[in-house]
């Protein structure tokens, strides 16, 4: 464990040779169109996306800098490595996630924008699950694979489920309309699917990650 906390603590220092001011400014800008366009529960989903990026862009800075090879000197294991970045990840959309949202009900409350509670929930979990889905579509390929080479497919298999999703939704447009009913019925089951589950995509994510990883020369 405390080897995986050294790994944590690398990643940190990775995210940190972003300028503070840039992460800053990404609250601003959401907060912006939250006001703009008087929604502000779109606070969250910018933050989050805009954080996922950020995350995804370490294995960018660690291939640059040939982090890779220093990696090979540490006393700290592959499996170390990979669980350090996946567990940084998480903590990072969890306080992003808290912080967005906490940002959205104050800008609601100073500008008086209209939102409700289901609706701020319902952003904090669909937003969450899909940043635990990006990072789980796209980590095992970048420990698999340099940076440079595989980034420009690494959106592939998002793209792929987004238009099976559009298709399965334009066949059976009622689908869409069921499962909202659906969870604003059982508000317990959107945060199940939204925070558990998205965890559990990165639990899954992170063990292929592992097996990849073992399996590719520093």
């Amino acid at each position: 464990m405390y080897n995986i906390i050294k790994a944590m603590k690398l990643d940190y220092y990775i995210l940190m040779t972003f300028s503070p001011w840039l992460l800053l400014l990404v609250f601003v800008i959401a907060a912006l169109i939250g006001i703009i366009s008087s929604d502000p529960q779109f606070i969250i989903g910018i933050v989050l996306m805009t954080s996922a990026f950020f995350m995804t862009s370490l294995f960018a800075v660690a291939e640059k800098n040939n982090l890779n090879t220093l990696y090979g000197t540490l006393p700290v294991t592959k499996p170390d490595i990979v669980a350090g970045r996946y567990l940084f990840s998480l903590l990072v959309g969890l306080v992003n996630a808290v912080l967005a949202t906490f940002a959205a009900v104050f800008i609601s409350r100073v500008f008086t924008l209209e939102t409700t509670n289901l609706t701020l929930a319902a952003w904090l979990c669909g937003s969450f699950f899909l940043y635990c889905l990006l990072l789980s579509m796209q980590f095992p390929l970048y420990f698999r694979y340099d940076f440079t080479r595989i980034s420009a497919v690494a959106n592939t298999p998002l793209v792929v489920l987004f238009i099976a999703v559009a298709l399965i939704l334009r066949k059976s447009p009622e689908l869409l309309g069921q499962t909202a009913r659906f969870f604003v019925d059982h508000t317990y089951a959107m945060w199940l699917a939204g925070i558990p589950g998205g965890i559990f995509l990165l639990g899954v994510s992170m063990l292929l990650a592992i097996v990849l990883y073992l399996g590719r020369e520093l």
